[in-house]
């Protein structure tokens, strides 16, 4: 039998107290996920108008879904992640709209993105009858007028 050497360099040994910092550290961990999903508030119900329309209503839960975070609740370009962003998020209910405020202009935007790179493409997660949704409930935070309900995109 070959006689054990002992190692140069002593080997950490985990003590009471470093275990004791770890599971605290763990612990501290859970409790701010925890926290992080139950302070997540859950969206306004739509106003009245947007309820008895079932487009602007699904376009409105389309929106809080996808949209809100930069846009702000109202279209104000205020949402919480408009700050840190690299380019302000429009404001939907200004005038004039940069890139065109009819249906096939907005729709464009929604699904390719925005030409100077700030706002995504949504146009692959949303399915034909989501995206007339979202076009006509974002044209209609901007105040523009449903004329034509049969249209493509109106």
């Amino acid at each position: 039998m070959l006689p054990t050497k002992e190692p140069d360099f002593p080997l950490p040994q985990a003590t009471g107290s470093s275990r004791f910092l770890i599971f605290m550290i763990l612990c501290l961990i859970m409790v701010g996920v925890v926290i992080s999903f139950s302070w997540r508030i859950p969206p306004p119900p739509p106003p009245s108008e947007v309820k008895s329309d079932p487009l602007l209503a699904k376009g409105y839960d389309i929106y809080m879904r996808q949209c809100v975070a930069c846009h702000g609740l109202k279209g104000l370009g205020d949402g919480p992640r408009a700050h840190a962003a690299s380019i302000k998020p429009r404001n939907l209910r200004d005038e004039p709209w940069k890139y065109g405020d009819d249906p096939d202009s907005v729709r464009k935007i929604i699904t390719q993105g925005g030409p100077q790179g700030g706002m995504p493409g949504f146009g692959p997660s949303l399915s034909p009858q989501d995206l007339r949704a979202i076009v006509i409930y974002v044209r209609h935070l901007g105040g523009k007028v449903r004329t034509d309900e049969n249209s493509k995109g109106s």
